[in-house]
């Protein structure tokens, strides 16, 4: 029996990898799709390079590795705070109705 099991799931993993790497972004087919993972991978980019190019200049004008961390921890704690703060008990006393929007 194992080696029955063994062997569907050898066929599955074949039939898988048969189907080539187009069938990975079928996904991004649809028009609307492809429009928001452009943006949001555009949005991301750009996030990333400002952050580094922010803990760059904090570096070069200061030289100093405790105001890059200073800055770093800057960076992130609004979202630290928005997030711990004032989504669990949202989500703790709305329970769903917080979720929806509409």
């Amino acid at each position: 029996m194992l080696l029955t099991l063994f062997m569907s799931a050898e066929l599955q993993i074949k039939e898988r990898r048969d189907r080539g790497v187009s069938e990975m972004f079928r996904a991004l087919r649809h028009r609307n799709f492809l429009l928001f993972w452009s943006g949001a991978f555009l949005s991301n980019t750009g996030t990333w390079m400002q952050a580094v190019a922010q803990g760059w200049l904090v570096l070069q004008l200061s030289n100093s590795p405790f105001w890059l961390g200073v800055d770093g921890f800057m960076a992130t704690s609004p979202g630290l705070v928005l997030t711990f703060d004032l989504a669990g008990p949202g989500f703790d006393f709305g329970g769903r109705r917080v979720c929806r929007s509409g």
